[in-house]
This record gives structure tokens, sequence and C-alpha cells, in this order.
């Protein structure tokens, strides 16, 4: 799953590069992570600044706040999230953290 969220993620943040509209990458597995309250590992290993650094070239962005417009995007519903059925979408923050991000050396 917390690969799936990646490629989502980096999907999202590239959205821009792509010629055809559309979402290229469906995280079909994060259907799982819906009850999931908890930050995925990657994200959790990410308060670190250091491993921040790695974090970002996975994501293909130059900082923690590429992320935050990402998130902000998807709160004004300038970007549609996956959606499981009728109700049920994936939240990006929750899985992240982001308020914990890249706050510790």
């Amino acid at each position: 799953m917390q690969a799936d969220f990646i490629l989502f993620l980096r999907d999202e943040l590239n959205a821009s590069d792509r010629l055809n509209a559309g979402r290229s990458w469906f995280p079909y597995t994060l259907v799982f992570a819906l009850h999931w309250h908890p930050p995925f590992e990657v994200f959790i290993r990410a308060e670190s600044s250091k491993y921040f650094e790695q974090l970002k070239t996975a994501l293909g962005i130059e900082s923690k706040a590429d992320l935050e417009r990402l998130l902000q995007a998807f709160t004004e519903h300038k970007r549609d999230l996956p959606q499981f059925g009728m109700f049920d979408r994936l939240s990006p923050d929750r899985l992240m953290g982001l308020e914990r991000v890249a706050t510790r050396p």
C-alpha cells in the first residue's frame, strides 16, 4: 500500500507533465487503507529532514511545500481524490501525517 500511495502521489504531483487528461495511476490497493489511521512508515521516517531529502527524490518534488500545495488542491476540490464506492474517499493527509514531515534534523 505504501508503494501504491507513493506512486499515486508522484503521479498527482507530476500531473501537469502529462499530455493526456485523467489519472494514469489509480491506487487500487489503498481501498484497504481507508480505515488505516497512522501515517505510512515512509512518512513517519520522513519526520527526519535527512530522510525527507531521499523521499523528495522518490516523489519528484523540490520541497515539502509541493506536498502542501497538492493537499490544498485536494481540499479545495481542484483535484479529485480516488473514490472507492459511493462515499469512501482516500485521505492523503492522514496517510502522510504531513504536519510532522521534515520537523526533525
